[in-house]
């Protein structure tokens, strides 16, 4: 479609998008995206727009003002938006832009955790891959051939995973992620040894308070959390699929005593590791 809005270049152009059952289910999906020309003077204020916004600025500038946020978009820049809440946003100087509009049952958290690690309005230090996701969403909806949500799906989603996984300014240039995947792996095949802070942040020369920091942006959790949390996970199956002793899964697990063990079990699970294994199968 040509945009017909004001202070809009006639050769402007968007598509909207009615996905499917299953779409809305399961998937994220576009709403409408574009590729707009703002002429000097374009302001747009809206209280809501059920949607979540990706857009990025090809050439020119966009201010914007929303909830939390009064600032501006750059020549190379994207702008990551929640459209649920009262937005407004126009250029002084005219602007050029690649944007989409997506929702979905897991839409917020993608919008949400994207904005968190980089910010609401972002760089990214190679935005081509970005770029090309919504430019691989207009061509889809502007083809004039049947869609294949899963593939629109997956576009969207490989967008917000580039703001999740892109290195930060000053990390090094695989980023931290791969420092963090790599203690990940130790705590599974260390399980049964002492995994506390000193130990897990020698493995990434880090210092402890920056690699908690770290840790908790990359996964959600604190180092300690994190080693609760597989250790009960570890014990849960144990418990469940093999005939070994409760003292034995306790020294596999990494606690130091049953008492202890069975004390952090009933915490997390709500009954002792024996009650947990003498369950009623249930089909």
């Amino acid at each position: 479609m040509r945009s017909l809005g004001d202070k809009i270049r006639e050769d402007s152009e968007y598509f909207i998008y009615s996905p499917g059952r299953t779409a809305r289910e399961l998937f994220l999906y576009p709403v409408c995206a574009g590729l707009f020309y703002y002429e000097a003077g374009y302001l747009l204020k809206r209280n809501r727009f059920d949607s979540f916004l990706v857009l990025y600025v090809v050439s020119g500038s966009l201010d914007v003002r929303a909830d939390g946020l009064d600032g501006t978009v750059r020549e190379g820049q994207f702008l990551i938006l929640d459209c649920y809440s009262p937005h407004c946003y126009g250029t002084k100087e005219g602007c050029t832009a690649l944007w989409a509009h997506f929702d979905g049952n897991f839409a917020r958290g993608y919008a949400e955790l994207a904005a968190e690690r980089r910010g609401k309005i972002c760089a990214l230090p190679n935005p081509a891959p970005a770029v090309e996701y919504l430019r691989a969403i207009l061509r889809m909806l502007s083809s004039g051939s049947a869609v294949q949500e899963a593939l629109l799906s997956r576009c969207l989603v490989d967008l917000m995973t580039e703001f999740l996984t892109a290195p930060l300014p000053g990390e090094k240039e695989q980023g931290y992620a791969a420092a963090i995947q790599e203690v990940i792996s130790y705590i599974t095949s260390h399980l049964g040894e002492n995994l506390n802070v000193e130990t897990l942040c020698r493995r990434t020369a880090l210092s402890p308070y920056h690699f908690i920091r770290v840790f908790k942006r990359e996964t959600g959790f604190t180092p300690h959390q994190y080693v609760m949390n597989v250790r009960m996970d570890t014990a849960r199956y144990l418990l469940a699929n093999t005939n070994l002793q409760i003292k034995e899964i306790c020294r596999r697990v990494g606690f130091s005593s049953e008492s202890t063990f069975s004390g952090a079990f009933r915490k997390a699970q709500g009954m002792s590791p024996a009650q947990y294994r003498s369950r009623p199968l249930e089909l």
